[in-house]
């Protein structure tokens, strides 16, 4: 999705059970080449941290449902971004030398923690960190660990080229049908938000997403590819 031109758009989809989801027909909020949306509640308002490339963005919103594009500064760790409220301040992840953190007071204004924050015992190439903060008071971080080639299922193999690794091609509709076709998703114990890559049929990633529970309203937040942006806006 990041490699798509042009401006990539966020949805946000509503729930009463936290299980099956219903996508508001409204724009959220879009930039050139968005990906990666993470939502927070933080001092009354959302503050939305989103990955342009190697680069952490943010924009604000009163409501949690129109945002507004803020200026960050400092903490130039990288994109990809995971953010967690954290002693009254805000503590973003991202991917740079390693999962790398830095710190803001103000969600805005931030100063560089650490990089690789495992300290080189973890040698794959690691990305997409998310940090929830659990009901005993300890925190949980989830992230991706990059697969080598070998690991990554091949596809057909088109004559003459015998070691191509090629994907079958998806149609609009089949790619717009994976967001929504099995929505089943649930929060755990203590977790105030949940985090997800939305995967194609060819193992392909065609988006990703963060849900948030506000007032056991769950609000689901994702980001798409634009070829299939008029079929998200039709569901």
């Amino acid at each position: 999705p990041a490699l798509v031109s042009g401006p990539h758009t966020v949805y946000s989809a509503v729930s009463s059970d936290g299980i099956y989801f219903v996508v508001e027909n409204v724009v959220r909020f879009q930039d050139d080449k968005l990906t990666e949306p993470e939502v927070i509640k933080y001092k009354n308002q959302w503050f939305m941290y989103y990955s342009i490339g190697t680069a952490t963005k943010l924009v604000v919103s009163n409501d949690g449902l129109n945002f507004s594009p803020r200026a960050i500064t400092g903490g130039d760790i990288g994109g990809v971004p995971g953010a967690i409220v954290f002693n009254n301040s805000v503590r973003i992840f991202a991917c740079g030398k390693g999962l790398a953190t830095a710190v803001a007071p103000d969600g805005i204004n931030f100063i560089k923690e650490q990089e690789d924050i495992f300290g080189g015992k973890i040698q794959e190439t690691l990305c997409d960190p998310a940090a929830i903060k659990l009901t005993d008071r300890n925190y949980l971080l989830v992230y991706k660990i990059r697969q080598s080639r070998s690991d990554i299922p091949q596809g057909d193999h088109q004559p003459g080229n015998q070691q191509s690794n090629t994907f079958s091609i998806q149609t609009q509709e089949s790619q717009a049908a994976l967001y929504f076709k099995d929505s089943i998703i649930s929060f755990a114990n203590g977790a105030s938000m949940i985090f997800i890559d939305l995967i194609g049929s060819d193992n392909n990633m065609v988006g990703s997403s963060m849900a948030f529970d506000a007032d056991n309203q769950p609000r689901l937040f994702l980001t798409t590819l634009k070829m299939i942006d008029g079929k998200i806006k039709g569901f």
